[in-house]
C-alpha cells in the first residue's frame, strides 16, 4: 500500500480512482483536474490530454502490442505521477510523454530542443533514467528507487 495525502492506496488507485471510473474511494481530485501532492500540499495540474492518455494505458489488454506485451500496472502510473508532480514542480514547462511498456511498466519522456530526459519505470521504486543533452553530447545513464534529486536536476536543463 502506497500512503497519498494520509489515504491508503490500494492496486485499483490509479484505474479507479485518480481517473474517474467506476468503483472505489474517490480521489483528491477536484472538477479543475487538480491533483494535491503529497507532502508539500500543493496541487498539480494534471492536463485532460494527460489523464486521456493514462485511460487508454490502463485499458490496455494483454498482447496489446502484438509481442504478448503485459497490461500495464496500474501502481507504475501512480508511481508514474507522483515522480512527475515531484520533479516537474516549478521547473519545466514541457509536459512529459507516457508511453506504456511492453513488460508492464511505463516510461515518462521530456523531449525539448536542448535535448532529451526518459524515465522507463519498470515497476514502483524501481526505474532507471536516461538524458541526453543535444548541445554538448553528454549522456548520463543511472537506476533509481525513489531519490528523484538528479531527476529534476536534468529536467532543469532541458
Amino acid at each position: 500500500m502506497t500512503m497519498f495525502q494520509g489515504t491508503n492506496v490500494g492496486p485499483d488507485f490509479a484505474s479507479s480512482i485518480l481517473l474517474g471510473l467506476p468503483g472505489g474511494f474517490h480521489p483528491p481530485i477536484n472538477p479543475s483536474n487538480t491533483l494535491s501532492r503529497p507532502v508539500e500540499n500543493q496541487e498539480y495540474i494534471l492536463p485532460q490530454k494527460l489523464r486521456e492518455k493514462i485511460n487508454i494505458i490502463l485499458g490496455l489488454k494483454e498482447n496489446w502490442d502484438g509481442h504478448m506485451g503485459k497490461p500495464i500496472h496500474p501502481e507504475s502510473i501512480l508511481f508514474g505521477l507522483r515522480l512527475m508532480m515531484t520533479v516537474q514542480s516549478g521547473i519545466s514547462p514541457v509536459m512529459p510523454q507516457i508511453v506504456p511498456a511492453s513488460y508492464g511498466g511505463v516510461q515518462i519522456e521530456w523531449h525539448s530542443k536542448k535535448g532529451d530526459l526518459e524515465v522507463e519505470i519498470i515497476k514502483p521504486f524501481d526505474f532507471e533514467v536516461f538524458y541526453e543533452n543535444a548541445e554538448t553530447n553528454e549522456f548520463i545513464e543511472l537506476e533509481g528507487k525513489n531519490d528523484f534529486t538528479k531527476i529534476k536536476e536534468l529536467l532543469a536543463r532541458l
